[in-house]
């Protein structure tokens, strides 16, 4: 993957605020386990890379309601 994951906050602090039963809705709509999405809340950007595929990534950001793209930049 040629981009960095820059806003790893963003969706931290947007799967924070998330109740159990929010994060068991966003695990149905993209078929990652629910125990899967609580980590992401706390893991760092590597690790993030290293756990979660970009389809996968893709997926939670539109359950969350976040622009995929908007979380990337190019490495130049």
């Amino acid at each position: 993957m040629d981009t960095i994951f820059y806003q790893e906050p963003i969706i931290k602090d947007l799967l924070g605020s998330k109740t159990l039963d929010e994060i068991d809705k966003i695990s149905e709509k993209t078929g990652i386990d629910t125990e899967r999405i609580i980590k992401l809340k706390n893991i760092d950007e590597n690790e993030l890379l290293k756990i979660f595929d970009e389809k996968e990534l893709h997926n939670i950001s539109k359950a969350l309601g976040v622009d995929f793209d908007t979380l990337f930049i190019k490495e130049e």
